[in-house]
């Protein structure tokens, strides 16, 4: 199997920040529950998310969310997110990797789940 197919795309170090990025935010089997792209940067350290469906991508939902939480495991407490966050460089990159290695694994979770 080739891993590196299997990995997001190494972030570019030209563009720094992460307003105008994708994400996934993945749960504990690397599966992702969550994903939309950053659209502001709110200052000290807020960032405002949109959230898109699963099928036809279009926006669901706006978010603010503290910098500190793209970067933590927290536990089932009904109110926090639990998993971590993949950035990519563009949407498009997100959605290339979804269709490439996320979609399919999804897939098969839920097919066993089934």
């Amino acid at each position: 199997m080739n891993n590196q197919r299997n990995r997001p795309p190494a972030p570019s170090k030209a563009e720094p920040g992460l307003v105008g990025r994708g994400f996934h935010l993945l749960d504990e089997d690397d599966c992702p529950r969550w994903q939309g792209k950053v659209i502001a940067d709110l200052g000290d350290g807020y960032f405002l998310l949109e959230l898109a469906g699963w099928f036809d991508g279009e926006a669901t939902q706006q978010i603010v969310m503290h910098l500190s939480e793209f970067a933590l495991t927290r536990g089932d407490d009904g109110f926090s997110t639990k998993g971590r966050f993949v950035f990519y460089q563009t949407v498009e990159a997100m959605v290339d990797y979804y269709q490439r290695v996320l979609g399919p694994r999804r897939a098969r979770r839920d097919a066993v789940d089934a």
